[in-house]
């Protein structure tokens, strides 16, 4: 007999948790202060109940945002879709978690009803937060692993299974 891994049923984890875990981990690169500061994270939900797009905006100083990057899905090939970040913020880790959580998405519970817009704010994360995300984070990717076998991301670089 072979044991199957435990896979955790993200069926039950709302959109809203992967996308604050996404940036958790990636705070150290998007905000100079690792103390302070806020994220805003706000996406659109397109009439069939997808996530449309997906923007991140950070607050250093009350009431000023700067859009750190936004992904826009576009069902037309012709379009480019995928996260492009602005304001000379990079982040290699939100680029592919990002990516891959909207490649993904229909794992995910969406948090607004279709054509409505929904914010979520992310303050500095404790290590908790941090140890919170790197799990749930690594459950995705085995899932994604174990389903697909294809190229997913790791908290830190990207790999392709059977390497």
């Amino acid at each position: 007999m072979t044991a199957t891994p435990y896979l955790p049923a993200f069926e039950a984890i709302q959109v809203d948790a992967i996308l604050a875990d996404a940036v958790v981990l990636s705070w150290s690169d998007l905000m100079p202060e690792r103390t302070s500061g806020l994220i805003h994270i706000e996406y659109h939900v397109e009439p069939l109940g997808a996530v449309e797009f997906v923007k991140v905006w950070a607050s250093t100083i009350r009431g000023y945002w700067k859009l750190i990057c936004e992904d826009w899905r576009r069902w037309d090939p012709s379009q480019s879709s995928g996260p492009h970040f602005r304001n000379g913020y990079k982040s290699d880790g939100l680029n592919k978690m990002l990516d891959t959580i909207m490649q993904h998405q229909e794992v995910f519970l969406v948090g607004a009803a279709p054509g409505k817009d929904r914010m979520i704010q992310v303050g500095p994360p404790t290590d908790a937060d941090k140890t919170a995300a790197t799990t749930t984070m690594e459950s995705f990717d085995d899932r994604l692993k174990h389903e697909a076998g294809k190229l997913t991301f790791s908290c830190n670089k990207p790999t392709v299974e059977g390497e």
